[in-house]
């Protein structure tokens, strides 16, 4: 990974190839990796991040089945974020639920002990 793409204080916890779409009706399907880092859930392109939220703003984390490209049902990412509903398309969709929930639950328990 670049490590442009990290902040400081930021450690890589998984990195993953896949596609993104920003949930609306007028969106594409955008390649890219993305990545989980113990603060914050990003996705990007190049060197640039088009989609971005820290941890303690996803509001909820699933896994489901939804169309992708030509129209073939894959099972997504599906994160609901205070900014809307977003889909990744990326292998070992389960595993990335998991690590997600794990990391926000491991946030708020660190926010409660210096807050």
């Amino acid at each position: 990974m670049d490590s442009l793409l990290l902040l400081p204080g930021e450690e890589l916890i998984l990195q993953g190839q896949g596609s993104y779409d920003a949930g609306s009706l007028s969106s594409s399907w955008k390649l890219g990796n993305l990545y989980l880092t113990n603060k914050r859930l990003f996705f990007a392109q190049a060197r640039r991040a088009i989609f971005e939220t820290a941890l303690g703003e996803i509001k909820e984390v699933k896994v489901e089945p939804r169309r992708w490209l030509l129209g073939r049902k894959v099972k997504q990412l599906c994160l609901l974020t205070r900014g809307g509903r977003v889909f990744t398309a990326i292998k070992d969709a389960q595993l990335w639920e998991e690590l997600i929930k794990d990391r926000i639950t491991l946030s708020l328990a660190h926010t409660r002990e210096i807050g």
